[in-house]
């Protein structure tokens, strides 16, 4: 409730002439029209909350606050003076679900500021925490790594499925099979029951 009424004071007391507002994350863009009239960049990482509110993904619902907050966000994101997305995937959705104009939406790939290099094996295993696990395992001749948590866009039981299909496959051809690890947060009782 205060935070809109301290965004009129910044808007009010800003040299409007020389001032661009970045909103680093489109959810916040329902705060958009309390900086009207003024250029506003949005930073946009996925449309995936606006999509399921759309009803976009079988089986996920939204609720009647969750669409109005979409709501908001999508009337923002339509404001905004340019929105960047941090992909061209995200691009075109938004350009599909919004009827935005093209030369108001462009694309700014995320960086990476960190000298990223191959650990060797031996270093890369240390640095794994332990695991439980019904039967041993060894990770030392490699995995299939799917980081996220739970939430239902990560899709882990999903990946679970498709491991039990390769895992199935494998077995009946009489191949090696690899262990899936997730990374992330405990897994559900879903999956652990799963």
């Amino acid at each position: 409730l205060i935070f809109p009424l301290y965004l009129l004071y910044v808007r009010y007391r800003a040299d409007l002439s020389n001032t661009v507002f970045h909103i680093v994350d489109h959810s916040n863009a329902l705060y958009v029209p309390f900086l009207y009239s003024t250029k506003v960049i949005i930073t946009c990482n996925d449309v995936l909350a606006i999509r399921a509110a759309k009803g976009h993904f079988f089986g996920q619902v939204t609720g009647v606050l969750g669409k109005i907050l979409q709501g908001f966000i999508s009337y923002g994101l339509r404001r905004a003076s340019h929105i960047v997305c941090i992909s061209s995937n995200t691009r075109e959705e938004l350009l599909s679900l919004l009827n935005l104009e093209p030369t108001s939406v462009s694309v700014a790939l995320l960086p990476l500021n960190h000298h990223y290099s191959p650990l060797a094996s031996s270093k890369a295993l240390s640095l794994l925490p332990p695991y439980s696990c019904p039967q041993p395992i060894t990770l030392s001749h490699g995995f299939i790594l799917h980081v996220g948590g739970n939430e239902w866009y990560k899709n882990r039981i999903g990946v679970c499925h498709i491991y039990q299909q390769y895992f199935l496959m494998a077995s009946e051809q009489g191949m090696p099979t690899l262990p899936l690890v997730l990374a992330g947060k405990p897994i559900s009782t879903e999956i652990s029951d799963f």
